[in-house]
């Protein structure tokens, strides 16, 4: 991306006419959906004409309107929390950061749903009753949504395992893997080699590719049968989105089969309850 793109759009943004400001004032809103979108799509969206969306990125120095998508393309591929957005957040003069954040999970929330990934969950919920395993992975900072995911999706199916790369012997167990499983894979920016090594090797084992990302256009969603979008807020990293998306497919999984779902959960606690894993009748002594 040309350096400070999205800086040289507010900075010029006085200067726009009043088409090109709607132009600036949906791309800074929206800078992830950019690639996405053809200039059709942007007409529609943001009421002005496609000649006008057209010569908007030569206004920025760009040659052409393909050029402008492929530099967003490659920037949000990229992106993570930028040390200017954190550095923003901590000059934040009354220091409500509990409320910030609240506001910025909101945010983030609020564009959540859709019909599209509703449509998604549904789909992967029942390719997940039809398969043989089903394996759940995440590195790093997804490392932990896809375990609670492992931990909630396991309290109904005694088909779960959670991949774990111990004495690096990851490839005996992927290679266990085949046609007949589910892979479901969680990453975020900065997206991780593993993770994305991963999914094209079992892909080449026609093993069924989730994933579950912050964009269609993320690393690993070209090589996914499903792609499960749960988009981060843009001034925080959060996986309170990514929570919601893992409750609503544990949520769909179960529903698919009710009393069987339900037997498999009891089960499950009454095993807990004979090996006393959990704390009760706690009592502050």
């Amino acid at each position: 991306m040309k350096e400070n793109v999205l800086d040289l759009i507010r900075e010029k943004y006085n200067s726009f006419s009043r088409s090109n400001k709607k132009i600036a004032k949906y791309i800074l809103k929206n800078y992830d959906l950019v690639p996405l979108r053809t200039i059709m799509d942007l007409k529609e969206e943001i009421g002005v004409s496609e000649a006008t969306i057209s010569r908007f990125p030569k206004l920025l120095g760009y040659k052409s309107f393909s050029d402008f998508q492929k530099d967003f393309e490659q920037y949000t591929k990229k992106r993570s929390l930028s040390f200017e957005e954190i550095r923003n957040n901590l000059k934040n003069e009354d220091g409500n950061f509990l409320y910030n954040e609240i506001s910025n999970c909101l945010d983030a929330l609020n564009a959540l749903y859709s019909k599209e990934l509703e449509e998604n969950l549904k789909n992967t919920s029942n390719l997940l009753h039809k398969s043989r395993k089903i394996v759940i992975f995440g590195s790093r900072t997804s490392r932990s949504p896809a375990l609670f995911l492992y931990y909630m999706l396991s309290e109904f199916s005694n088909s779960v395992y959670f991949l774990e790369n111990i004495n690096d012997d990851i490839s005996f167990k992927l290679d266990l893997l085949g046609e007949n499983d589910v892979f479901i894979a969680i990453s975020y920016p900065k997206y991780t080699k593993l993770t994305f090594n991963i999914i094209k090797h079992l892909k080449k084992q026609n093993v069924k590719i989730i994933s579950i990302t912050d964009a269609k256009i993320s690393p690993i969603a070209k090589y996914s049968d499903i792609v499960l979008e749960a988009k981060n807020s843009s001034k925080t990293f959060t996986v309170v989105s990514t929570i919601v998306v893992i409750n609503a497919l544990v949520l769909y999984y179960a529903n698919l089969d009710k009393e069987k779902s339900l037997c498999y959960y009891s089960r499950h606690n009454e095993a807990s309850d004979d090996l006393g894993l959990y704390l009760e009748d706690f009592e502050d002594n």
